[in-house]
């Protein structure tokens, strides 16, 4: 129990140097927020939550580079077709189908104060990491959701998937990292 605790005492004290001494450390901490309920997970983004894309009413959100709102997008395998796109002053979504109708969805986001909620009623949630940030990776039933809060560009984004493996849908998220401000 001594070693346990004194693992604890190192890490706490670790963290809370790193907090003290580093600014990025601690806005990355205070604007990320999780508020688990038993049906729902709400997520908000303290102060960045604002909107402030412009809205041009794409039905095509990915841009001629190949990014969603200035997040990269992976390769999607070549049996999966875009069924549903647009782009909003509040951010963009695609959304990608093949045959079977398995989906794979991708959404950038400007949360407004009342955050985002994700269905987490009987699902299996882990708590993750994505490009250093804090989020969710949530299981239920054949659906996988990965969603992260990108606290220095005040985003949320989330990618949800039918039938996929849990690396391939981690795979799309490391890949879906920010590039350029659109």
């Amino acid at each position: 129990f001594g070693h346990v605790a004194v693992f604890f005492l190192i890490t706490t004290l670790c963290f809370a140097s790193a907090y003290a001494v580093m600014p990025e450390v601690r806005v990355r901490t205070l604007n990320f927020f999780i508020e688990v309920s038993e049906i729902a997970t709400n997520l908000s983004l303290g102060e960045n939550s604002e909107p402030t894309l412009t809205h041009n009413g794409s039905e095509n959100p990915i841009s001629e580079d190949g990014t969603l709102v200035g997040y990269q997008m992976p390769e999607i395998p070549a049996n999966y077709n875009i069924v549903n796109g647009h782009t909003t002053s509040r951010g963009a979504y695609v959304v990608y189908e093949n045959e079977e109708n398995n989906a794979i969805s991708f959404r950038v986001e400007r949360v407004g104060e009342n955050g985002s909620n994700i269905d987490t009623e009987n699902a299996i949630v882990e708590n993750i990491q994505i490009h250093g940030y804090a989020g969710l990776l949530v299981e239920k039933n054949d659906n996988l959701q990965v969603v992260w809060g990108d606290t220095d560009h005040g985003n949320l984004i989330r990618i949800s998937a039918t039938n996929v493996s849990k690396e391939e849908i981690l795979n799309y998220a490391q890949i879906m990292e920010f590039v350029r401000s659109t």
